[in-house]
């Protein structure tokens, strides 16, 4: 046997790979990579048969990573979901205004259809010896009547206000039109005040001034077959929509009207009836002049401290002297309307029976009822 002074250590150790990194010439590095592979390839081979085993397992792996960090998951999921549907939302109202509510087909049968049916019932089987004539009048009697179409066309094809776009202004949003909730004055631009109009009175809206009596409302009123000029109205007296209610229905502007102008008679018929409790009670007058005097000391306050940046440095600090009087008067003030109205509220407690409850007015009930008649055809506009 001859002897080979430099053997190849592949060719004395086969296949066995734990020997041949042992022997080798190679660095450890491409060794292991060598050895790695080898095994990976053989585990492929193992595993192609089995696909659905490697599916199982992944799948095991993916639920074991939920679980594992499920509340981030969660919470991650619903902050996005949220902030998508808040953020969208607005954008599907132009594709939603399409939409509109069918009335579903309603078909009523003749009086001569619904007579006939007992006769048809007691003549049983025809007779077999009928002549032409007499057949086709019997064929003519028992036909189906036409369908009776619906007396208010108008009424079946009307949209929903929301589908229009039309719903109650949020603060950031810009409105179109409003409607008055209860009877209010009227001023012009410049703050002269002109006459009152009626609950139910609708305006399109102009924009936003502030006053010292609150925010008020630049809008035109709509006239029977006109606008008005521009006016002001009381923020606190005018319910504002977006979109326009020129896109409402006759029958839908006509409900609208009719029940905020039964708001205006409630609100109207309670006040009265306030007024006729409030002078059975002997605190009253004292009551009413109290709470006029602190009203009064805030609203010259209020009309102050907005002059007050327009005024200059020597004119600046007699208002912030000013405004100091006021805010000591006006302690002063609130503790006398407090205890003035404390025994206000005591007196009328104690003769609860021998006063008017405004909720339980014939007349404020029987307008409620009415306004929950129209509020169907007004959804979202109803307040």
């Amino acid at each position: 046997m001859d002897f080979d002074p430099d053997p190849d250590p592949d060719s004395d150790f086969g296949e066995n790979p734990i020997m041949r990194i042992a022997v080798s010439e190679e660095t450890p590095f491409h060794q292991h990579v060598r050895y790695l592979k080898s095994f990976a390839f053989r585990g492929l081979q193992l595993l192609a048969p089995n696909f659905s085993l490697v599916a199982i397992s992944g799948a095991v792996l993916l639920c074991f990573f939920l679980m594992r960090f499920f509340w981030p998951c969660y919470l991650s999921a619903a902050v996005i979901g949220t902030a998508a549907v808040y953020v969208g939302a607005p954008f599907a109202r132009p594709f939603l205004s399409g939409l509109r509510r069918e009335a579903p087909p309603r078909e009523a049968r003749s009086a001569a259809a619904v007579a006939a049916a007992p006769e048809a019932r007691e003549a049983g089987p025809a007779a077999p010896a009928a002549m032409p004539d007499a057949v086709a009048r019997e064929g003519a009697r028992s036909a189906p009547p036409p369908p009776v179409r619906d007396a208010r066309p108008a009424e079946a094809e009307e949209t929903m206000p929301a589908l229009l776009g039309i719903f109650l202004a949020q603060p950031k949003e810009r409105p179109g039109w409003g409607v008055t909730r209860q009877q209010t004055a009227v001023f012009t631009p410049d703050g002269a005040r002109l006459r009152e109009i009626p609950a139910g009175t609708l305006l399109e809206f102009r924009g936003v001034r502030a006053s010292s009596k609150g925010q008020m409302i630049e809008c035109l009123l709509v006239q029977t077959d006109s606008l008005s000029p521009p006016r002001l109205v009381s923020g606190a007296d005018v319910l504002l929509f977006t979109g326009s209610h020129k896109r409402l229905s006759a029958r839908q502007r006509a409900d609208l009207q009719a029940y905020y102008e039964l708001n205006g008679r409630i609100l109207r018929r309670k006040n009265e009836l306030l007024q006729i409790a409030g002078a059975k009670n002997p605190h009253f007058a004292a009551y009413r002049e109290a709470h006029a005097k602190l009203m009064g000391n805030i609203d010259r306050a209020r009309e102050l401290a907005a002059r007050r940046d327009r005024l200059t440095d020597f004119e600046k600090m007699q208002a912030e002297n000013h405004l100091r009087e006021l805010k000591v008067s006006e302690a002063r003030l609130r503790a006398e309307y407090d205890a003035i109205h404390a025994r206000f509220r005591e007196w009328k407690a104690r003769h609860a029976e021998e006063l008017p409850d405004p909720e339980k007015d014939p007349s404020v009930t029987a307008w409620r009822r009415e306004m929950g008649e129209r509020r169907a055809s007004i959804a979202g506009l109803a307040y």
